[in-house]
């Protein structure tokens, strides 16, 4: 059998690897399925902006190829052009889609040029109506055409329990047509506990603080920047002795300097900026808590990260939260914008740390368990396996 994936992560084509090395998990998808089904293949047609060269083989039963266009709308046609042009014996059998939209239209031509089954992911809270606020006349019609594809897909894979209802409850999709398989994260307990390496290679936390609050994400709409805000200025009122590290950086970076130089909080408030993937662990073997306060999201893999180092989470009600904490026994999840209820939440992981590290331990053997990469390639790729098996 033969899988062809669409997506827009252009990755895959450079020389160097990335802190979400995109091209180890293509290649560990490839492996796996020629161990289910022996002489299959796998190819990814992803979006690229800039022209890159041909097609190249990663493997032996696995390539890449790019899908040069001005602007990521045309993906539809120089996609449909790369995929025509694919030699017989890659001609798929499945064809996934990236997302529920444009690449998922250009997913479903495929599946009907080549009679292939169709799978459409969605990664993020599409069904959220936070994400529909955030940019409301497109966001509705991208909602029409998610129904669109999802209608005539034969599958849909989302990350987490959460998302599977939200789409099939708000969107009215089949129950049984969606399928909650993460994306195979290679994240481990020794990234985060290792400090072997030397104090300048280090990343030191600002301030000498007794505790300290560390969010990490982008500083943009979806994360939900002013309610961090508010979370910070309750906190520092109320615990003095407590510092927050914001690892981030993004277009509300401006807005949120100046409400933290406007709140007065800069004696407890450090914005590091993005800091680069190996120095995560060095945040995380000095955090007490790790806090999300966004609107929507897909699964965040910040929070798997956090358990993985043994540090618990609050977070708020989105797509994936109730699939890594086991509210009231690793953390804390709460509805958004519930600002009383995040605050009372934090001050009493913040004023409790033994029972805090015994949820963040418990948290850790939950998530090493369940979300070990291994297992999360496995499931993804035998869905592939099932679909091109069905009648």
């Amino acid at each position: 059998m033969n899988v062809l994936l669409l997506g827009y992560d252009s990755t895959v084509f450079a020389d160097a690897p990335t802190a979400n090395d995109t091209k180890t998990r293509m290649t560990d998808y490839a492996r796996c399925l020629d161990e289910l089904a022996p002489g299959s293949t796998l190819t990814l047609i992803s979006y690229t902006p800039r022209r890159v060269g041909g097609a190249r083989k990663a493997a032996e039963n696995l390539w890449f190829v790019p899908a040069y266009a001005p602007n990521p709308h045309l993906f539809l046609l120089s996609g449909w052009l790369q995929a025509t042009r694919l030699p017989k014996h890659l001609r798929p059998d499945v064809v996934s889609s990236q997302s529920p939209f444009e690449d998922a239209v250009l997913g479903l031509f495929l599946s009907k040029r080549f009679k292939a089954k169709f799978e459409v992911q969605t990664h993020f809270g599409i069904a959220s109506p936070y994400w529909v606020k955030e940019h409301a006349v497109i966001n509705r019609l991208r909602i029409r055409l998610a129904q669109f594809c999802y209608g005539r897909a034969d599958k849909i894979r989302v990350p987490s329990s959460w998302l599977k209802r939200e789409i099939s409850e708000r969107l009215g999709i089949e129950d049984k047509k969606i399928r909650v398989v993460i994306i195979p994260s290679s994240f481990a307990s020794s990234d985060f506990e290792s400090e072997s390496r030397s104090d300048s290679e280090q990343c030191h936390l600002p301030g000498d603080h007794q505790q300290y609050v560390l969010y990490i994400g982008s500083l943009i709409w979806q994360k939900n920047i002013p309610f961090l805000v508010d979370i910070m200025r309750e906190i520092c009122t109320q615990r003095p002795r407590v510092g927050f590290v914001i690892a981030g950086d993004g277009p509300e970076r401006e807005w949120f300097e100046r409400e933290v130089k406007r709140c007065r909080l800069g004696d407890q408030v450090h914005l590091l900026g993005k800091v680069p993937h190996r120095h995560i662990g060095d945040l995380f073997r000095r955090a007490a808590v790790l806090i999300l306060p966004s609107y929507y999201e897909g699964l965040a893999r910040v929070q798997l990260e956090a358990y993985a180092a043994g540090v618990p989470c609050v977070s708020t009600l989105v797509s994936g939260a109730d699939d890594v904490i086991l509210d009231g026994e690793t953390g804390f999840i709460v509805e958004v914008d519930d600002l009383s209820t995040f605050v009372d939440r934090l001050i009493w992981l913040l004023d409790h740390p033994s029972e805090a590290r015994e949820m963040g331990l418990k948290g850790k053997q939950y998530v090493l368990e369940k979300y070990a990469y291994g297992r999360a390639v496995g499931e993804l790729v035998q869905g592939w396996v099932d679909l091109a098996s069905q009648g």
